[in-house]
């Protein structure tokens, strides 16, 4: 397997009065991968095969433009922030057989070759209200996501696999700090979650088959946190409670010939309890953290 990416960012600022300000942050990118498989040449005869070398080459960029706000009031100080992400790739996905005639191990005949390409647009906005004894925190995002795949291999027995698939969803989070002494703070939070199926989970449809998987959906979560955090001169803890749950949570339908296929398990829940401590002894800091985590698979759902 051999990689190559190169990638490039910027980021402007801009200030404004009263407090105001506007940032513009830019970046773009390309990557190139070949991965040569160890796939038996007969797991490679079936028409559908993408054969048993991959070859892709992405370019990716994306913008995010915002306005910030920070002001301080008599009763408390106010940060906000509001704008719009737009971010996409693109990506040329080839496969081809990884023998010829009875030479393993060397590139074959084309199998796959399509374009595809991933899209998202999410205008945001977030508020903090902050004094010397509370933080209230509210925020919202909406994501649209598109990914589109254009098939420029069309054989006997490997039809036109082009498609292409949505997905939309609200993001809303809420927060709350109380400073319960100049040491200890409580808080807690609760908000939604929204994943989309990456350009690689979709790659492959159930079965294994080539072209874009357009019945594989976003998983949506809602979470919710509270506990404890502390500073006692050079030692720092934090103690939290959480449960998240998910729908159509994304997982592995199969492994098949090399391939990877994923689908919608239904609904799980994670719940549990993490902890986290931090001491600096002179020019030494030491770290250190505790998970304890029940997670469920609410549903069944069948891997085969």
């Amino acid at each position: 397997k051999s990689v190559q990416q190169t990638q490039l960012g910027l980021a402007w600022t801009h200030a404004l009065e009263d407090g105001h300000s506007l940032q513009l942050m830019g970046y773009g990118g390309q990557r190139a991968l070949v991965q040569y498989q160890s796939i038996l040449p007969s797991a490679q005869a079936a028409a559908g095969s993408a054969g048993g070398i991959i070859d892709l080459n992405r370019q990716y960029g994306g913008l995010n433009m915002r306005w910030r706000l920070d002001r301080q009031y008599d009763s408390g100080r106010l940060t906000a922030s509001a704008g719009l992400a737009w971010d996409r790739q693109d990506e040329q996905r080839r496969g081809f057989e990884n023998f010829t005639g009875t030479t393993l191990g060397v590139m074959g005949r084309l199998r796959r070759d399509e374009v595809n390409r991933a899209d998202a647009l999410d205008p945001y906005a977030q508020a903090e209200w902050h004094t010397p004894g509370w933080t209230v925190t509210a925020g919202v995002r909406r994501s649209r996501v598109r990914l589109s795949s254009a098939d420029r291999y069309i054989a006997p027995g490997n039809p036109d696999d082009s498609g292409a698939v949505r997905h939309a969803a609200t993001m809303p989070v809420v927060g709350l700090r109380w400073k319960l002494s100049t040491q200890v703070q409580a808080y807690a939070s609760a908000g939604r979650g929204f994943e989309t199926p990456t350009l690689n989970e979709a790659a492959y449809r159930a079965g294994g088959g080539n072209g874009l998987n357009t019945a594989l959906d976003a998983s949506r979560s809602r979470s919710m946190e509270a506990g404890l955090r502390g500073r006692h001169g050079g030692a720092a803890w934090t103690a939290t409670v959480f449960d998240v749950r998910t729908q159509d949570e994304i997982v592995v339908l199969s492994n098949t010939g090399g391939r990877s296929t994923f689908q919608n398990a239904g609904r799980t829940r994670r719940q549990g309890l993490e902890l986290s401590g931090d001491v600096q002894w002179g020019r030494l800091n030491v770290s250190s953290a505790l998970t304890l985590i029940n997670a469920t698979y609410a549903d069944g759902f069948l891997t085969c």
